[in-house]
């Protein structure tokens, strides 16, 4: 009989595989994909009880001769329930991370907090932006974006913050940051006439679209990567 605590432990090199990729896609996904591995190293056995029938049908969408709606569902069920059961077991008996150091959390933390303070500095501007043609903002009256963090690239923890948060940060930043800064964008909210509350309407619409995603998808994205490396 095969040892219950073998069955348990974690593959070496997937955990391994896991803690490096904390960099590059976040300790979440990390934990997504090391449980999906160990799941899939187990799912073999729960397809055994799915006869060759059965199984061409879900693929090619009809059902074989002989057998029963019903028996191909109570076959898809077992399958599907064998399956979750695994990923349970697998997400309980992952390993952990060690926890972020001070100098990582701090960065870490430092960065998100910019992120914070600029999307919700210039999101409050870019809502108090004037649709009615009647108030005008000047070339000094635009925010700036503040990066000291985040252009910080030679700071040794840099990279403690995942890759693809990185790269979707350093996107919403750019799209921003272009909006901010382009001449026609600011002549269009300079001039006081109703013949520019089309293109002010355009233009606002966008960069609120932008702040949107970054509140509700960045910004949570990097607290919960700070959440996770927590001690």
């Amino acid at each position: 009989m095969r040892d219950e605590a073998a069955k348990s432990a974690p593959n070496c090199a997937a955990m391994s595989g896991w803690r490096m990729r904390r960099g590059a896609i976040g300790a979440a996904s990390a934990l997504a994909l090391f449980v999906a591995a160990q799941t899939a190293r187990g799912a073999e056995g729960c397809g055994a009880g799915l006869t060759s029938a059965c199984l061409q049908s879900f693929g090619a969408g009809a059902l074989p001769a002989g057998a029963t709606n019903a028996q191909c569902q109570a076959q898809l069920t077992a399958y599907r329930g064998c399956i979750q059961s695994l990923t349970q077991q697998h997400t309980s008996a992952a390993p952990s991370l060690p926890p972020l150091s001070r100098a990582e959390r701090g960065f870490l933390a430092a960065l998100e907090a910019e992120f914070a303070e600029n999307v919700g500095r210039v999101g409050a501007f870019i809502d108090g932006l004037d649709l009615t043609g009647r108030e005008a903002v000047y070339q000094n009256g635009w925010p700036p974006l503040r990066l000291r963090f985040f252009n910080a690239t030679d700071n040794p923890n840099y990279f403690i913050a995942p890759a693809d948060w990185l790269a979707k940060a350093q996107g919403f930043y750019d799209d921003l940051g272009t909006y901010l800064e382009r001449e026609d964008v600011r002549r269009v909210f300079r001039a006081q006439s109703s013949s520019v509350l089309y293109e002010r309407r355009v233009h606002k619409e966008a960069m609120q679209a932008l702040i949107a995603t970054a509140r509700d998808e960045l910004l949570p994205a990097i607290s919960a990567e700070l959440a996770a490396g927590a001690p």
